[in-house]
């Protein structure tokens, strides 16, 4: 990850998703002057090779495009390893009641609190450009109806959102995030245990050949790969420690607000080269046998 993190081009500052909001609580037809909910909820794509990516969040905004201007959802002022924000694990940044109607952006006011450390301890700062003032912007097309509850959860592509700076040594990394934004109502997930749980295996739902998301097994081998859209995924299973064969599961379906449970995956070892060996050996001994025997 450490090297890959050089590569990355193209990095957003603002993440841009349009998206119809569905209303979770919609059993009867609220008052147009009721309150609708907002809730903000932060998850995270993981990354290898790195052990924290610590982010302090000062305060979580909304802006309203009816004239009402920008709203504060939530103020945690609190420091969060997007790292173990995974496998459907979430923070709630904030909730807040707020006025029906049409909200157009999102903006996370970080601290200066940032950092990232490797495996062995070495701790990086982490640069966040503007977003200490003006925020990190996310651009959304939400319609909020009176009285409804919604939860719009932010992935962060971590991978995708560190930038190292300068030649190596490394002094720190600049963070340009890439966020997906996603109504949670309007997405389903994938469930399963990959086996052995030592391999630490990586998962990723693949559409049409291309990676959707990724994940990475717990220490029980288990894991949730959330925010999917409804459609059919694949899977591919591959170790990070250990020699295994990868594994593949195709045709999973996902459905809205539902769990698709994919099973236990077994990663079966690698086998090598040793029985090659021995039937190379078997081979030349025969080939002497059969000199001898000319002689």
């Amino acid at each position: 990850m450490l090297n890959s993190a050089k590569t990355v081009s193209g990095i957003l500052m603002s993440a841009v998703l349009a998206f119809g909001l569905f209303a979770c609580d919609n059993a009867s037809s609220p008052s147009s002057d009721a309150p609708a909910i907002f809730e903000i909820r932060m998850h995270d794509t993981p990354v290898e090779n790195i052990a924290e990516v610590n982010v302090q969040v000062k305060e979580v905004r909304v802006n309203s495009s009816n004239g009402n201007g920008w709203v504060t959802i939530g103020e945690p002022d609190e420091i969060y390893n997007l790292l173990d924000l995974v496998n459907g694990n979430f923070v709630t940044l904030g909730e807040e009641e707020v006025e029906g109607g049409h909200y157009n952006q999102v903006r996370l006011i970080l601290g200066e609190e940032n950092s990232v450390v490797s495996h062995d301890g070495e701790v990086f700062s982490l640069k966040t450009p503007s977003a200490q003032q003006s925020g990190l912007k996310i651009n959304v097309d939400a319609e909020l109806e009176p009285g409804v509850r919604y939860t719009l959860v932010l992935d962060f592509d971590v991978s995708k959102s560190l930038v190292r700076t300068g030649n190596s040594p490394v002094n720190d990394f600049i963070l340009k995030p890439v966020i997906r934004a996603y109504e949670e109502a309007l997405t389903g997930t994938i469930a399963g245990t990959v086996v052995p749980a030592e391999a630490n295996a990586q998962i990723q739902a693949i559409v049409a050949d291309t990676v959707y998301t990724t994940t990475f097994a717990n220490s029980g081998g288990e894991f949730l790969l959330v925010g999917l859209e409804a459609q059919t995924y694949d899977l591919n299973v591959t170790a990070t420690t250990g020699d295994f064969e990868p594994a593949t599961v195709e045709g999973l379906e996902v459905d809205l607000g539902e769990r698709t449970d994919a099973g236990v995956i077994q990663l079966e070892p690698s086998n090598g080269n040793g029985d090659n060996g021995d039937d190379d050996d078997d081979d030349d001994d025969d080939d002497d046998d059969e000199n001898g025997d000319d002689e």
